[in-house]
């Protein structure tokens, strides 16, 4: 995946003022670019921002044809860590990235414009990547935040408004409609350039017995501090033991989701501010081949809460469902809603996903970090203060609130009564 004439530059510290030069020569395709200015690296804004990738920013002022132009970008390079070292050996995490950006979306797009929008070529200024014992590489995108009409990500502290998350949905239903199409070969001719071998090549995760057991005692640590949450709420007991049991058969299932041996993608997304225009996927990175009810699962519990769940839920999958299954409706005749909401019915349990893997450090007002040998012990215990320690942190507080919310949807809904059984 080497951009041709750049191929030397492997890394951050190869980013001087020339070969910046060359990366905007064959990106603007004009040999008149001089750079005037490097403005000084800095850190990607926000807490608990960067999980695969180590993220910065860097602004440059050019000249392009004797016009000045100001380039704001975010340079993204492979987490150094063990754990990050192993995760993308194994799942080949940021040459997922690498091949979204340079292929994947920009050839579907190319055959279906209503995808042009999710993740459009000049987003990339450069990328390149190496997998070999461990993941090398780097990407240079543009700093869509920084543009006249600027992209913002979503203050995770609040639930995303219905506008936008109706934009996301419809903007996903489009994506996995293509993306069944051209896994299940279905309307793209045969030297149509993105082809299936090659995907999945790609998406040949081998996930080793651990790490799915590191999943599960994941799940099962939060779950008992779930239960000593609802100890101290003042919940019924045989209620609580009923969830309690159903751990083991529940993060047996939803790690297997997870993981991909069943079906699903997930990426984050940055929206227009104020009225939603517009949305664009920026993380392909833990993306995966699999159903799309675990996306809008992991969606909709990871950026909602109950109430906005029980008022809109049955619309936004409604919307989903009408353009996803006008892709798939010229070959699966009979497909039909109720169907799809069994299916997702199935798949809900990934929505603790929200509330077990995800919330805790999104929310968290304190930085995580992910490394060393004792990660995992970190880990636990930094979820064990979110969930139950004295505080007042408006973030912290958000996050008991929302998972309430799950633990008592989930309860009303049977969902642990069916997989304690």
């Amino acid at each position: 995946m080497i951009m041709r004439g750049l191929d030397d530059i492997l890394c951050l510290e190869d980013l001087n003022e020339a070969n910046w030069e060359r990366i905007f020569q064959s990106y603007f395709k004009t040999k008149n670019v001089k750079v005037l200015d490097i403005g000084g690296q800095t850190k990607l804004d926000g807490i608990n921002e960067q999980y695969n990738s180590d993220i910065k920013k860097i602004s440059l002022k050019l000249s392009i044809n004797g016009q000045d132009k100001e380039v704001h970008t975010f340079i993204k390079v492979p987490m150094d860590s063990i754990l990050h070292d192993i995760s993308g050996k194994l799942s080949l995490t940021f040459a997922k990235e690498i091949f979204w950006y340079q292929e994947g979306s920009v050839i579907l797009g190319s055959k279906y414009p209503e995808l042009e929008g999710c993740c459009r070529k000049h987003c990339c200024f450069f990328a390149w990547c190496l997998c070999t014992k461990k993941e090398q590489g780097i990407m240079i995108m543009e700093d869509l935040t920084k543009r006249p009409q600027p992209y913002q990500m979503h203050n995770k502290i609040n639930i995303l408004p219905l506008e936008h998350t109706k934009l996301v949905v419809d903007k996903v239903a489009h994506f996995h409609g293509a993306w069944w199409l051209l896994l299940n070969d279905k309307e793209f001719p045969s030297d149509f350039p993105l082809n299936q071998a090659k995907i999945k090549d790609i998406y040949a995760m081998k996930t080793p017995l651990g790490f799915e057991a590191m999943i599960r005692k994941m799940f099962q640590s939060s779950f008992k501090n779930f239960g000593d949450m609802r100890i101290a709420r003042g919940d019924d007991q045989v209620n609580i033991d009923v969830m309690l049991k159903s751990v083991k058969n529940m993060a047996k299932a939803v790690s297997s989701e997870f993981l991909g041996k069943n079906e699903h993608s997930v990426f984050r997304t940055l929206l227009h501010d104020g009225s939603p225009k517009d949305v664009k996927f920026i993380d392909y990175q833990v993306s995966n081949i699999g159903h799309p009810a675990v996306d809008l699962c992991y969606l909709l519990y990871s950026c909602t809460d109950r109430q906005f769940r029980d008022q809109h839920l049955a619309q936004l999958l409604r919307s989903y469902f009408t353009i996803f299954s006008s892709y798939l409706s010229p070959h699966i005749p009979d497909i039909s809603f109720e169907q799809f909401y069994q299916d997702f019915q199935d798949r809900r349990a990934i929505g603790l996903v929200g509330g077990v893997l995800v919330m805790p450090n999104s929310l968290s007002p304190d930085q995580l970090t992910i490394s060393g040998l004792n990660w995992q012990r970190k880990l636990e215990g930094h979820r064990r203060k979110l969930f139950l320690s004295e505080t007042s942190h408006p973030s912290v507080k958000e996050l008991r609130r929302r998972v309430f919310d799950m633990i008592d949807e989930f309860e009303e809904l049977g969902i642990f009564k069916k997989y304690a059984e």
